[in-house]
């Protein structure tokens, strides 16, 4: 089988959707019965063209030089694609506009086609303009199949497209020898009356970034006398606010900016309690990555989340309440929370994610497994 994976993940911006893209291809490699072919598109502006050795051919297609001609040079660019390449089957991944381009093109060309929705692409970027709205939901009702990475997100695509084509939750995983490379290592503490405090992710209100100087605050006060050591990890509009309001707040925190995803995960293993204040996810990679190294995390209760913290609703507290996501966090820290860190790795590896990915493509070209 001929598979074409198309995303716009930006590869100097290395997000979530950027990690989740790229795990998959990694697993998808190693499938025998596949040839990948893989094309990126990202918005981002480079002086060079960006490429992945490990994930080759991977291509970028810089962003037309006039707005409102975008979609139609996108879908130019695809079709050619499509022509070169010949797949059985594409997989795209974002809802508009590299999905709502893809699933044109495909549909021009008569090619199955399938689409992965992540998050903002669904809850958050429709509500931007009607001209967003109308074009996801006519991507959502025309690909071959729908992929959501989380139940609440699929829920959430039934809410704005009420003809939604064939959908599937099948969520975001990760390669879990990249945890067990890391929770090999005993964790170590200098200092047994230090918690470090984690948060990890991009900086805007969409993530909660700008609750973090608030709920560090009312942290550094409720915990008193034992010392917290607060980090955060990520880049984001909001990062000079943050910095500012907790100068202003005279809270110390190690601000890393962008930290690559190997050193994303030793935090995550090093720390005491990841803080997790998103007002909407997708799915809540962060949380799968805590929990699989058996680090507690807290979050607020927001449909993205329904699906990892299964088994762990108590460690969710009411949407925006500060005082209630503190109280929380201290409790975890004098370990007063039951949390159940079992079935995640079975059940987020990125194999079995891949496995239920292929079966889908088998089903759409008819080809036996």
């Amino acid at each position: 089988m001929k598979l074409l994976y198309i995303s716009s993940a930006n590869p100097l911006v290395k997000s979530g959707y950027y990690n989740a893209v790229t795990d998959r291809l990694s697993e998808l490699r190693k499938d025998n019965d596949i040839t990948l072919e893989a094309l990126n598109y990202s918005q981002h502006k480079t002086s060079s063209p960006f490429s992945i050795n490990i994930h080759k051919p991977w291509f970028l297609f810089q962003k037309g030089p006039i707005k409102y001609l975008e979609n139609l040079y996108l879908y130019n660019r695809i079709i050619r694609a499509l022509k070169k390449v010949k797949p059985d089957v594409v997989h795209v991944h974002w809802c508009y506009p590299i999905g709502y381009c893809t699933v044109k093109a495909c549909k021009a060309l008569d090619i199955p086609c399938v689409l992965t929705s992540h998050g903002s692409d669904i809850h958050s970027n429709p509500l931007k303009s009607r001209y967003i709205y109308s074009k996801t939901t006519w991507t959502l009702s025309n690909v071959s199949s729908n992929i959501f990475v989380s139940s609440a997100l699929q829920e959430q695509a039934h809410k704005i497209c009420k003809s939604l084509s064939a959908s599937y939750t099948i969520p975001n995983a990760i390669d879990t020898r990249k945890i067990d490379s890391i929770t090999n290592i005993p964790k170590g503490k200098t200092d047994n009356k230090t918690r470090e405090i984690l948060y990890i992710g991009n900086l805007n209100t969409t993530k909660g970034a700008d609750l973090l100087p608030e709920i560090f605050s009312k942290l550094k006060e409720t915990f008193a006398p034992e010392k917290l050591n607060f980090t955060i990890a990520g880049n984001g509009p909001l990062y000079d606010t943050i910095k500012n309001e907790l100068t202003h707040k005279k809270i110390a925190a190690n601000m890393l900016g962008h930290v690559s995803r190997d050193n994303s995960l030793q935090l995550i293993y090093s720390s005491d309690l990841v803080v997790i204040p998103s007002r909407h996810e997708g799915f809540g990679i962060v949380a799968l990555e805590a929990f699989l190294a058996k680090t507690p995390c807290v979050g607020f209760k927001i449909p993205g989340f329904d699906n990892v913290f299964q088994g762990n609703e108590n460690l969710l507290v009411k949407l925006l309440s500060l005082d209630d996501f503190v109280s929380k966090s201290v409790s975890i820290l004098n370990k007063n929370e039951i949390i159940n860190y079992s079935r995640y790795r079975t059940d987020y590896d990125i194999s079995n994610t891949i496995k239920n990915e292929i079966k889908i493509y088998h089903m759409l070209t008819n080809q036996p497994q």
